[in-house]
């Protein structure tokens, strides 16, 4: 568990969380995940309308994420996060 205090998250650590890249080995992207769940599970969380339009911007794009789920995820963002 990360120390309590503020952090900025940038987009590739979202788009590990929120992307099941298949183009990466399955070790790796397993690993990566773990990784972007458990930072970005703590308290304090910073992040900037750049990441925000990023992450929407390479979900559209790489992960085919519809109308609807890019509204989930920007609101959930905006709910979990300092912007």
């Amino acid at each position: 568990m990360m120390s309590s205090g503020t952090s900025f998250i940038d987009t590739n650590v979202w788009l590990y969380r929120l992307f099941d890249d298949k183009k990466m080995e399955v070790t790796e992207r397993t690993r990566k995940r773990n990784i972007a769940i458990a930072i970005t599970e703590a308290e304090g969380i910073i992040i900037s309308t750049q990441v925000v339009n990023e992450v929407a911007a390479n979900l559209l794009k790489k992960a085919a994420f519809n109308e609807g789920q890019i509204k989930a995820v920007i609101q959930s963002l905006y709910s979990r996060c300092t912007v």
